[in-house]
């Protein structure tokens, strides 16, 4: 999925880090763990999807934007946010978010948060295709973290 950080920036200019040079980025998926490809953020296989970028340094997270998209089926996909601080020392639950796709309606889902956190070692995304149980693919289009 193309997408274009300056349509979707506010006033004050978000600077997105490249977290392919300030993290190692990793997916597990049916208890594989797999590196992430160039622009791909999600595996193309059925179940829950776990989503890690581990920081090689502490980072200060001021900005987390998560772009998921389905065009095909209904259902309703969770997402849930977790950081690791201070080298793993305290972990906290950002964020439980549902969202209801629909084909005919709601295909695409654009989340912005500012969690203001400093020391982050790491943040997991927990993705849930389909609350209920149904076999579904979680589709990922993006995940980008700001550090100012």
């Amino acid at each position: 999925m193309a997408f274009d950080d300056e349509e979707y920036d506010d006033e004050q200019s978000i600077e997105w880090l490249d977290l392919d040079e300030v993290a190692e980025v990793t997916i597990v998926s049916r208890g594989r763990r797999m590196p992430r490809s160039s622009g791909i953020w999600s595996i193309d296989a059925p179940g829950e999807q776990l989503i890690e970028i581990r920081f090689h340094e502490p980072t200060y997270v001021s900005h987390l934007r998560l772009i998921s998209s389905e065009i095909e089926e209904d259902r309703t996909q969770e997402i849930t946010v977790w950081a690791s601080l201070n080298r793993g020392e305290q972990h906290r639950e950002l964020l439980r978010q549902q969202f209801n796709f629909s084909p005919n309606g709601a295909t695409e889902e654009i989340e912005e948060y500012a969690p203001r956190l400093a020391a982050v070692s790491a943040i997991q995304l927990r993705v849930v295709p389909s609350i209920d149980g149904r076999r579904a693919v979680a589709r990922i289009g993006g995940v980008w973290v700001a550090s100012i």
